[in-house]
């Protein structure tokens, strides 16, 4: 049973819930159909004495992606073990699309190869600064502004 304040939440491919417990400080996953929690996994000896800023969680190709606006990206494997930090800051969100984790940062689009490890940016169609968000999909870019929705189509 979860006892405190789940800050984020993802799916896990086995119907299971991955969780942030913001109160302990531990990622815990959560069987809703015992109800109990079946995987506890502490956070303080990682984050060790800074003031993180958790905003969001994804499970992805067996990984489990925390993002930590103030220390990056702590990358879990499926069983809730640390495997590695990310060093990309300032962000609140991320996004996947093949083997490649995406997100806004110097006024472009950023992709990172999460195997070869390697990065690369792609120039937005609009100004960054109106940017508040940007989804890939199967031959499109959707991008989100103040304005509304703006789609384009992905070269090939």
């Amino acid at each position: 049973m979860l006892e405190g304040t789940a800050r984020a939440a993802t799916l896990a491919p086995d119907d299971r819930i991955w969780l942030l417990n913001e109160s302990d400080l531990t990622l815990r996953q959560f069987d809703p159909t015992q109800p109990r929690n079946t995987r506890n996994t502490p956070l303080d000896l990682l984050i060790g004495r800074s003031r993180p800023d958790f905003r969001f969680l994804r499970k992805y190709q067996n990984n489990l992606y925390l993002v930590d606006r103030v220390n990056g990206i702590y990358v879990f494997d499926n069983l809730g073990n640390y495997r590695k930090k990310l060093p990309f800051l300032n962000l609140t969100t991320i996004g996947f699309q093949g083997d490649e984790l995406y997100f806004l940062a110097d006024g472009a689009l950023q992709l990172f190869h999460l195997y070869n490890l390697t990065q690369r940016a792609l120039a937005l169609p609009v100004p960054a600064a109106d940017v508040r968000q940007v989804l890939l999909g199967e031959g499109y870019a959707y991008i989100f502004t103040s304005a509304g929705i703006q789609v384009y189509k992905l070269g090939a």
